[in-house]
């Protein structure tokens, strides 16, 4: 890169890409950006948690390695880590991509099925191919549940939480 200068606009890993650039022999310029990551509320997760924990989960599927992250922050601090753990175990878990099955293994939980492509539509390929009429899903993302989503699944016969 001979000391061009590269500019670096990600909220999340910034300074590891800046890290990334230097050793290439780049000058990393770092600009500010917007957080995207700006968790909802404990109370409000820890709510659809206890709610998808009270009845057995079939499937688990983790869009976004952040989701799981958060929800698992979130099972720590509320007493909810047990439970949580003990699902992950029993469901058969689908990883969106990459970046939600390295989440898992940092959290020390399988993923069964990485979908492919790494794309709803891989991940509702996994599903279908499962079979839906009568499961019960949760889904785990890093903000809400998209509706285009988890629509078809419903449509197929299951419920979500």
């Amino acid at each position: 890169m001979n000391g061009a200068r590269v500019g670096i606009t990600a909220a999340r890993r910034a300074q590891e890409q800046a890290t990334l650039v230097g050793a290439l022999g780049g000058v990393p310029v770092i600009g500010p950006t917007i957080d995207i990551d700006r968790p909802a509320p404990d109370d409000d997760v820890a709510g659809q948690l206890r709610a998808a924990l009270a009845t057995p989960v079939d499937t688990v599927v983790v869009m976004t390695g952040i989701g799981a992250r958060h929800v698992m922050a979130v099972a720590e601090r509320t007493g909810l880590t047990d439970q949580l753990r003990a699902l992950c175990t029993s469901a058969f878990v689908i990883a969106r991509g990459q970046k939600a099955r390295a989440a898992l293994r940092r959290l020390d939980l399988r993923s069964d099925v990485v979908a492919d492509p790494p794309e709803s539509r891989g991940v509702l390929h996994q599903l279908t191919t499962r079979g839906l009429a009568g499961h019960r899903l949760m889904v785990i993302c890093g903000g809400p549940t998209p509706d285009p989503f988890v629509a078809p699944i419903r449509a197929a016969g299951a419920q979500v939480c």
